[in-house]
């Protein structure tokens, strides 16, 4: 879920921006790199089942800077 040491704290954030009396649902854009997350696609897809979590996977887009995830193949279908 992040390509960092942080795991849980994205997860509270989630938890918290859904408590918020401003927002109705999270809209989460997640990149599948294969070797990289692609065994975590259903996890996604599991955040879905008990909160007002949307998920929505997008192309993987590289750009100056991500150049050791540039050379990563992406999964196919």
């Amino acid at each position: 879920m992040t390509r960092r040491p942080g795991h849980d704290l994205v997860l509270r954030t989630l938890d918290v921006a859904l408590a918020s009396s401003k927002l109705e649902s999270l809209k989460l854009n997640v990149v599948i790199v294969k070797g990289l997350n692609d065994a975590e696609a259903l996890d996604f897809v599991e955040l879905t089942k008990d909160k007002p979590i949307s998920v929505r996977f997008i192309e993987f887009m590289p750009f100056t800077g991500q150049h050791k995830y540039s050379v990563i193949l992406h999964v196919d279908k």
